[in-house]
């Protein structure tokens, strides 16, 4: 009997740690002032992306947007997407002199997945479109535009009193916008994945 639940024991430690989370990749955010974090599980040959982004509200202060492999696509297209009207509305700002403007991207969003803490819990809420707003500012005489992306109000699948204001990601220049998505393409992925079974084979049996 004890050999049968060491066994048990075993599997679940395996299945817990191949999916368990680790860090894929860093970026400074300039607008935050801070560096954020991408998570991923690789679940071979799936993955996920974990993004974490800025809390609007103190009770759930880490959260973000979760991508799976199915999802990834349609999520890139739409980053590329903003990025490009980014570029587009920038320059016809400074082109026509316009400080102050608050636009929405007018696309298709495809949905994809979030999560969030509340206490000592975490929540994921599978049905979330996010949407990108540009915003142009002025503050003393300086003008600068940037791009959000926003996932809405995040709710709890498994309690529906459970939510948080949701999380965004701003884009401030065109090379942050550039360095995010090349930091999310599957080719990234897929260096990532194998640097890691590079360092693996190192340690043979």
């Amino acid at each position: 009997m004890k050999r049968i639940f060491f066994i048990i024991f075993l599997v679940v430690v395996h299945v817990a740690q191949s999916q368990a989370q680790e860090k894929y990749a860093t970026y400074f955010n300039s607008f935050l002032e801070k560096d954020l974090e991408i998570e991923a599980t690789f679940d071979d040959p799936k993955m996920t992306l974990y993004i974490n982004g800025y809390s609007l509200e103190r009770a759930s202060e880490r959260g973000g947007f979760m991508v799976s492999e199915k999802m990834h696509a349609g999520f890139l297209h739409d980053l590329k997407v903003a990025r490009d009207k980014y570029v587009e509305w920038r320059n016809v700002a400074i082109e026509n002199d316009v400080r102050d403007l608050r636009k929405d991207v007018e696309l298709q969003p495809q949905r994809i997945n979030g999560y969030f803490n509340s206490g000592s819990k975490w929540y994921f809420d599978f049905s979330v479109v996010p949407t990108f707003r540009f915003l142009i500012s002025e503050d003393e005489g300086k003008v600068t535009y940037r791009m959000f992306m926003m996932s809405g109000k995040l709710q709890a699948s498994t309690n529906e009193y459970i939510d948080t204001d949701g999380f965004i990601i701003p884009f401030s220049t065109i090379e942050e916008f550039d360095e995010f998505i090349d930091l999310v393409t599957m080719e990234k992925i897929e260096e990532f994945k194998r640097q890691k079974k590079d360092k693996s084979s190192l340690f043979k049996n």
